[in-house]
């Protein structure tokens, strides 16, 4: 194997990031350092609708964009069965989604 492909950045390629086996059990979970964290996320729906108070737990736009290039490709249909705040369908249509 050659080494953790997981531990500086993410994949393209999800299946590069499956869990490595092996002694250590790695597995690759992002920091709210990489990602953000609701306090961000608050910040942002703060900037885009100041007029509201944003519920107790959005998801930073960098986390989903986290999620959306590892799970899907370009051209691909991204689903937010919920649509909350509308940052799941921001994110995927600036990552080229659909």
């Amino acid at each position: 194997m050659r080494g953790d492909p997981c531990a500086k950045a993410p994949p393209r390629n999800p299946s590069q990031c499956r869990p490595i086996t092996g002694p250590t059990g790695k597995v690759f979970v992002p920091t709210a350092e990489e990602v953000g964290d609701s306090t961000e996320s608050k910040k942002e729906i703060i900037g885009l609708f100041p007029e509201i108070n944003p519920f107790s737990t959005p998801k930073p736009e960098r986390l989903l964009q986290r999620i959306i290039q590892i799970a899907t490709n370009e051209g691909d249909i991204v689903l937010d069965y919920f649509a909350g705040s509308g940052t799941t369908a921001a994110v995927a249509q600036k990552l080229k989604r659909k």
